[in-house]
C-alpha cells in the first residue's frame, strides 16, 4: 500500500492521500494567533521543529477548575499566559496556597526531588528570593544551604544583613520557641559583627554570640571566644558575674552529684561572691559544700590538702605508708639560728602587716621548704617549717637535759 501524505501544492490546494511531492507554500494556525504563517519547502515535522524554536505552538492545554495550563515556546505556564521559564506558576490570590506536594508516605525517599550537580560548586539548586536575584530568603548551593544570602560560605549560612537590639528578640537570628505564642516564652541566639544599639552603655564591644530569653541577655561567646554569664565584656575564657549578695543556695557556681553512688549522701560543691550587705567594704569569695562530714579539697595530680567538716585549717596526707626514703633531721638549731624572724609588708601593700621569714635564709639549707616561681621570687612553704622548727626545739631541749645534768653532777660534789 502506497504511502499516504499531506501535500499542500505550490497552487494553493493540497489533500490527503496523494501522492505528489512538489513543494510548494502552506498556511499553518499554530494555535498562538499567529495566524499566516507560510513556509516554503519545509515537511510539517521540519515546521514544527521552526514553530517551537521560535515561541509558536502556544495555546491552552487545559483550563479545567484547577486553573488554565498554557503552553508555550517549551514552557508551560500555570496562571499565566506567558511563562518566562521551563514551569512558570503565578497566583495572582494572596489568600490561597499556590502549590501543594502531597507524598503518600512509606518508603518514598523523597516529596520533592531536585537533583544537583555535584561536580559544579557555583551551581544554585533551589533558591527563594527576589524575582531579579537580588537578594534571597533561602538557597542551597553545592553542599551549603544559605539564610538570607545568596552565596552561602558554609554548610548553613545565616545572614540577617539587619542589626537588631534585645528588644528585637521576636525577629532574632536564629529563634528557639516553645509551644505558646508569647515571645517572652522564647530563647534568642544572635549572632553578629555589629554594635549593639540597646541603649545599655557597657554594650560597646563587638559581639560575637549571644544568648537570650525572654528580652534579656544571659550569656556571650565574644569575637575573642571569652565566655561571659551575666556579663557582655568577659574579660577571661569564663567570666561569672551577678552583682548582687550570693549564698550556697544562689551561687555563682555550683557542681551537684553523688546521689545514690555507693549510697553516698548527694552534695552540691558552690563557689559565691558575697558583698557582706551596705556596710561591708570587702566581698567575701567562698568555697563551699553543703554535707554534714563532707570536705573540700584540692589536689595537684594525687596529693593536696583537704578541708574537714568543721575545721579552721587544711589537712594534707602524711601516712608513712605513703612515704620512702626517710632519713631524720640533723643539726637543724646550728643551722637556723640566724635566720631571720621579721615583720614587714609588701612593697604594693604598705599597710598590710605581716610577719614570717626571708626566703633566702632558707633555701640552701631547707630547700624542698623554698620554691622559685617563673620570675626567679622565692616563695615559702610555711607549714612545712613546722618540722624544722620542732627538730631546732628538741635539739635545743636534748642541750638543756645535757645541762642539767652536768650541773646535778657538779652540785653532787
Amino acid at each position: 500500500m502506497a504511502t499516504k501524505n499531506l501535500i499542500p501544492r505550490g497552487s494553493g490546494e493540497g489533500g490527503i492521500g496523494i501522492t505528489d511531492t512538489t513543494w510548494g507554500q502552506a498556511y499553518f494556525d499554530t494555535g498562538n494567533f499567529n495566524k499566516g504563517l507560510f513556509v516554503s519547502g519545509k515537511n510539517i515535522q521540519q515546521v514544527v521543529s521552526d514553530v517551537v524554536a521560535g515561541g509558536g505552538l502556544g495555546g491552552v492545554w487545559d483550563s479545567g477548575p484547577a486553573g488554565v495550563i498554557y503552553y508555550n515556546g517549551g514552557n508551560v505556564g500555570i496562571g499565566t499566559t506567558n511563562p518566562s521559564t521551563k514551569l512558570d506558576v503565578v497566583n495572582s490570590s494572596n489568600t490561597e496556597v499556590t502549590s501543594t506536594f502531597n507524598n503518600a508516605g512509606g518508603s518514598a525517599p523523597a516529596t520533592i526531588h531536585i537533583i544537583e550537580d555535584e561536580s559544579s560548586q557555583n551551581h544554585v539548586g533551589l533558591f527563594v528570593g527576589a524575582s531579579d536575584l537580588s537578594s534571597a530568603v533561602l538557597t542551597t548551593k553545592h553542599t551549603s544551604v544559605g539564610i538570607g544570602t545568596r552565596n552561602p560560605n558554609g554548610n548553613l549560612d545565616i545572614n540577617s544583613k539587619t542589626t537588631k537590639t534585645l528588644a528585637d528578640h521576636s525577629i532574632a537570628v536564629i529563634r528557639l520557641q516553645n509551644g505558646f505564642t508569647s515571645i517572652f516564652n522564647s530563647a534568642l541566639i544572635d549572632a553578629r559583627t555589629d554594635v549593639l544599639t540597646s541603649g545599655v552603655t557597657d554594650y560597646t564591644d563587638k559581639v560575637g554570640l549571644m544568648f537570650a530569653s525572654m528580652g534579656n541577655e544571659h550569656m556571650r561567646i565574644d569575637s575573642t571566644g571569652n565566655v561571659g554569664i551575666g556579663t557582655p565584656s568577659p574579660t577571661g575564657l569564663l567570666e561569672i558575674r551577678k552583682d548582687e549578695d550570693r549564698n550556697p543556695a544562689t551561687a555563682h557556681l555550683k557542681i551537684m552529684g553523688g546521689s545514690g553512688l555507693n549510697g553516698n549522701q548527694a552534695v552540691t560543691g558552690s563557689l559565691y561572691i558575697d558583698n557582706g550587705g551596705p556596710t561591708n567594704t570587702v566581698a567575701k569569695f567562698y568555697i563551699s559544700q553543703d554535707i554534714t562530714g563532707g570536705e573540700v579539697r584540692i589536689v595537684s595530680v594525687s596529693n593536696g590538702v583537704r578541708l574537714l567538716d568543721g575545721a579552721t585549717s587544711w589537712a594534707t596526707i602524711s601516712d608513712i605508708a605513703l612515704k620512702e626514703n626517710i632519713s631524720p633531721l640533723e643539726n637543724v638549731l646550728d643551722k637556723i639560728k640566724d635566720y631571720r624572724c621579721v615583720e614587714y609588708n609588701l612593697k604594693e601593700s604598705p599597710e598590710d602587716k605581716k610577719i614570717g621569714f626571708i626566703a633566702q635564709d632558707w633555701v640552701d639549707d631547707f630547700n624542698p621548704i623554698v620554691h622559685k616561681d617563673e620570675e626567679g621570687l622565692l616563695g615559702m612553704k610555711y607549714t612545712e617549717t613546722i618540722p624544722v622548727l620542732l627538730k631546732a626545739i628538741q635539739e635545743q631541749q636534748q642541750l638543756i637535759e645535757d645541762l642539767k645534768s652536768r650541773v646535778k653532777t657538779l652540785e653532787s660534789k
